[in-house]
């Protein structure tokens, strides 16, 4: 938890977040659309009729939407930190010592 807080207040941004936090906010964003589809199929069953009947079919419907949106957005944020890891790790790997600038590289 300290390295949470550590991380929280690094104004040079040398360790991030945001992966700390992707879990616990996707199950928040599911919570948060379950209750929000719940809510609208309560609303949707008291109007009777044809109220149920589109409960039926656009609640799961609008479920899945919200679900699969925050799934994709918080795999292109996942996606993003790993391209950052990799590249950082492959300019790691490139870095040549300094030569003279009238020599020849080493091949």
């Amino acid at each position: 938890m300290g390295d949470f807080f550590r991380a929280l207040f690094d104004f040079n941004f040398q360790s991030f977040i945001t992966m700390k936090l992707v879990k616990p906010l996707y199950v928040i964003f599911v919570v948060l659309a379950g209750l929000g589809a719940l809510f609208s199929l309560l609303t949707m069953l008291r109007f009777g009729g044809a109220g149920i009947i589109m409960a039926l079919i656009f609640v799961p419907l609008y479920f899945l939407f919200i679900v699969v949106t925050m799934r994709v957005w918080m795999e292109v944020i996942v996606l993003l930190f790993d391209i950052n890891d990799r590249v950082e790790t492959l300019a790691a790997g490139q870095q040549r010592p300094p030569t003279n600038p009238g020599s020849l590289p080493p091949l």
